[in-house]
């Protein structure tokens, strides 16, 4: 579809996150899939990265709020890397929204599809966030993806995908 290519190519050529969230207009959010959403999201929470003002008001605004809405609606339509990204955006923008245990559970059904560099990020998401600790979703998604990396130990060829596997 072209109008979501050209949201993607906005989003992707976006510099900051309030560039993101100029992006996500409701009305241009009805217009978004599954991977416009999640990239969004992603884009706000890499731009925002070690920026607690920028990460302040990116997430108290009313278009964030809306952003989050249509993930939730979309959420089943995700790849194993739309999956993973989401996840990465969460814990990056210190999120729990109402559909985290949603995603844990997509990611913990769907981790046997996810490419190693997936497995990997996801486990290291949930490493460094110490507010999933305790979270039964949480540790049974943790405890899936051991699983798969020990079973697929051997399909972990980059150091990043090593490092982040150990």
């Amino acid at each position: 579809h072209p109008a979501r290519l050209a949201i993607q190519q906005d989003l992707l050529a976006a510099k900051s996150a309030e560039s993101v969230l100029a992006i996500c207009a409701p009305t241009e959010i009805k217009e978004m899939d599954a991977v416009n959403v999640a990239t969004a999201l992603y884009r706000m929470a890499k731009l925002s990265d070690g920026l607690s003002s920028i990460r302040s008001s990116v997430v108290s605004h009313v278009r964030f709020e809306c952003l989050l809405d249509a993930l939730a609606e979309r959420l089943h339509e995700l790849n194993p890397r739309g999956l993973v990204n989401t996840l990465w955006a969460v814990v990056q923008l210190q999120l729990s929204p109402a559909w985290l245990p949603e995603l844990f559970s997509r990611c913990r059904d769907g981790h046997s599809s996810f490419s190693p560099r997936d497995l990997s990020a996801a486990a290291a998401c949930l490493l460094k966030a110490p507010s999933l600790q305790g979270s039964a979703e949480a540790d049974a998604l943790r405890g899936s993806l051991v699983r798969a990396m020990s079973e697929r130990i051997t399909e972990f060829l980059t150091p990043t995908d090593l490092v982040c596997a150990a």
